[in-house]
C-alpha cells in the first residue's frame, strides 16, 4: 500500500511545483511585462498629447505625411446664461488657436437661454453648438434635496443639469473602467504610481482648485452629488486628510458685466468676488519645475516660510502699517469674527464648508498683498509654526 502512495506522492508533488513555478513566472515576468506595455501606452498618448500642444517643442523631429489624417482635439465649452463671458471667451478661443481643422469647438448649453444661443451662432464659422441637456427630473429632485433659497432654485436647477456633464465626460474620456481594472491587477508591478487621474482639474467658484487622485475618483464615482460635487469633497466625512493646494497662478475671473453680476449676485457675494482679477502675466508650466508642489517638500517650504514671516496684530492693518512691508507676514486668529474683519480687510471671499475655507491649506490662507505674502493662520492650526522667534518678538514688542 506505501508502495503504492509513494508515486502518487511524487506526482502531486511535481503538479505542486510546477504550479508554484507558474505562478511565480506570472508574478515577475508576465505582470511586469503587461504594467510595462500599458505604462508605454500611457505614455505614447500622453507624448501625442504634448506635441500638439507643444508644436514648436516638437517641429523638428516630427514630421506628418500629407495624406495623414489628423484627428481633432475637442474643445469643449460649457455655457448657461452670461452671455458677455461667453462671447468673451469664444473671441479668445477664435484669437489663440491655429487658423487650422487640428481643433473643434462645442458650445452646449446647460440651460434654454435665447441670447446664449445667439452669441454662439455668431462663432458658426468654428463654433459647434451642441443641443441643452435637460432632466426636468432630476432638477426638481435636485432642488428638492439641495435645501436652496427660492432666490437660488434657478441656479441650482441649472447647476444640477451640469453636474452630471462632468460625471459623464470622466467616464467616457480614458475609459476608467478598463484603466481601473488593469490597474488593480498590476499595479504592484509598476515602477510609479499608475493613476490615470491623477492630474483631473476641477474648479467650483474663482480660486477653489481641486486635483482629484484616481482614489478620490473612486470614492466619488458611485456617489456623485447632484450639484456642488467639491463640497462633497471638503465635507468632514469624506475629507480623509485631504488637503489642497491653492493655485498660485490665477486663471478664472469673473467677467464685469451686469448680466453675470446679478447672475452671480443670487448666488454668491459678488461684491468679494469681483476683485478675484486674471494673471497677466504669462508664466511657462512645461519649463518650470514643479516638484516643491510634493507634499513633503511643499510642507517644510512652507513652515519656513511662516517661521521667517514677520508677525503683525490685527490693529496694524487699520494703522496702515502693513503696506510698508516688503516681506512676508503672518497674522493669528482665533475667532470667526476676526477671521471675516480680517477677509474684509484683504479682500477675501470668507467662504468655508466643512470648517475648511477657500484656498486654505491645513487652516493657512495664503495671500499676496501688494509686494508681500500674508499668511492668515488660525491658531489652532498653527503649532508647528509658532517658533520660540515668535514668541521672543511679542515679549519684546
Amino acid at each position: 500500500m506505501t508502495a503504492m502512495l509513494q508515486p502518487t506522492n511524487r506526482c502531486l508533488m511535481r503538479i505542486l511545483a510546477v504550479l508554484l513555478l507558474l505562478a511565480f513566472i506570472k508574478k515577475a515576468i508576465y505582470c511586469p511585462l503587461k504594467a510595462r506595455r500599458i505604462s508605454e501606452h500611457i505614455r505614447r498618448q500622453l507624448y501625442e498629447i504634448y506635441r500638439v500642444e507643444h508644436p514648436e517643442a516638437t517641429a523638428a523631429r516630427v514630421t506628418l505625411s500629407p495624406s495623414r489624417k489628423v484627428a481633432r482635439i475637442a474643445v469643449n465649452v460649457i455655457a448657461c446664461d452670461r452671455t458677455a463671458e461667453l462671447k468673451n471667451l469664444l473671441n479668445d478661443i477664435s484669437r489663440l488657436l491655429p487658423k487650422s481643422d487640428q481643433f473643434g469647438v462645442f458650445v452646449s448649453l446647460g440651460c434654454d437661454n435665447d441670447a446664449s444661443r445667439q452669441v454662439a451662432e455668431q462663432f458658426a464659422n468654428f463654433v459647434v453648438l451642441e443641443p441643452e441637456w435637460r432632466n426636468a427630473t432630476r432638477d426638481r429632485e435636485s432642488i428638492r434635496n439641495s435645501h436652496a433659497p427660492p432666490k437660488r432654485a434657478k441656479s441650482t436647477a441649472y447647476l444640477a443639469r451640469l453636474s452630471p456633464q462632468h460625471r459623464e465626460a470622466l467616464l467616457k474620456d480614458g475609459g476608467f473602467y478598463e484603466y481601473n481594472r488593469v490597474s488593480n491587477q498590476y499595479k504592484y508591478s509598476l515602477t510609479y504610481s499608475f493613476d490615470i487621474f491623477d492630474y483631473d482639474y476641477a474648479l467650483f467658484i474663482e480660486g477653489v482648485g481641486w486635483m482629484i487622485s484616481s482614489s478620490t475618483w473612486s470614492d466619488l464615482i458611485d456617489e456623485w452629488p447632484e450639484v456642488f460635487w467639491d463640497e462633497w469633497v471638503r465635507a468632514t466625512m469624506h475629507r480623509q486628510k485631504k488637503a489642497c493646494i491653492r493655485p498660485e497662478v490665477s486663471r478664472i475671473a469673473i467677467t464685469d458685466d451686469s448680466f453675470s453680476s446679478r447672475d452671480i449676485l443670487a448666488m454668491e457675494p459678488y461684491d468679494l468676488f469681483k476683485y478675484i482679477t486674471l494673471n497677466a502675466e504669462p508664466y511657462d508650466f512645461t519649463s518650470a519645475n514643479l516638484n516643491y508642489l510634493l507634499r513633503e517638500q511643499y510642507d517644510d517650504e512652507l513652515d519656513r516660510r511662516i517661521s521667517e514671516a514677520i508677525m503683525i496684530e490685527e490693529n496694524d492693518i487699520t494703522k496702515g502699517v502693513v503696506n510698508r512691508y516688503k516681506s512676508s507676514l503672518k497674522i493669528y486668529y482665533s475667532t470667526e469674527s476676526q477671521f471675516k474683519r480680517l477677509s474684509a480687510a484683504f479682500k477675501y471671499v470668507p467662504y468655508s464648508q466643512g470648517g475648511v475655507c477657500a484656498t486654505c491649506y491645513k487652516g493657512i490662507l495664503q495671500l499676496r498683498w501688494h509686494s508681500s505674502f500674508i499668511y492668515i493662520i488660525r491658531k489652532d492650526s498653527a503649532k508647528s509654526f509658532f517658533s520660540l522667534y515668535d514668541f521672543l518678538l511679542k515679549i519684546f514688542n
